[in-house]
């Protein structure tokens, strides 16, 4: 098993996510292309829920490969993720090539490239805190359950609000609207921000 991996997944407010650094384009994946921090915002809602279930029973396995990210929730190791809040964050970012497509969403970039040609992905997001696992240097003999193909383990992963909408090239979009009505969402972005205003008046 490789080392940790920090993730954008988000676990909303009310929903967790991370942003990695685009590789050269590629025509094929390989697996040095893959990143340490993939988004998972690609997965199918009953995935996300998976994964953010899986965090409360220990560190979670999963398999991370040119075909997605897969959660292994019956391979785990003892231990727990802390929560820690920052102020409330929130960022909008556009991704349009292919290759910044297949970089940051691992799952479902190849699709999203290939059925949405022409188009953007706008992605919001609004983050309140981190959930970071209280064990690090993990060894595949750490884990135990059925872990056939585990190759990391979620070491953090970002809570907060997130919405993905495909848009023409050169729209308009916020922050608020993305997440309201995207695509794709988990989360609230008003619940996020009263979280974030209840833990800096405490």
């Amino acid at each position: 098993m490789k080392k940790a991996f920090a993730f954008v997944a988000i676990f909303a407010c009310g929903g967790q996510e991370t942003r990695v650094q685009v590789p050269p384009p590629a025509a094929t994946c390989m697996p040095n292309d893959l990143d340490g921090e993939p988004l998972v915002v690609d997965l199918r809602a009953e995935k996300r829920a998976e994964l953010e279930a899986a965090l409360s029973h220990g560190i979670v396995a999963v398999r991370y490969d040119c075909s997605g990210v897969h959660v292994l929730r019956d391979c785990v190791a003892k231990g727990d993720y802390a929560f820690s809040g920052v102020t409330e964050k929130e960022e909008l970012v556009r991704f349009a090539t292919p290759s910044e497509l297949r970089a940051n969403f691992p799952t479902n970039g190849e699709s999203m490239a290939r059925d949405h040609a022409g188009s953007e992905i706008a992605l919001a997001l609004a983050i309140v805190g981190t959930r970071a696992a209280q064990r690090v240097g993990l060894h595949a003999s750490d884990f135990a359950g059925t872990c056939a193909g585990a190759t990391h383990y979620v070491q953090r992963a970002t809570v907060g609000a997130f919405g993905l909408r495909f848009v023409q090239r050169g729209a308009k979009a916020d922050v608020a609207s993305v997440v309201a009505s995207g695509d794709a969402r988990d989360g609230s972005l008003e619940t996020c921000r009263t979280s974030a205003r209840r833990a800096s008046s405490s």
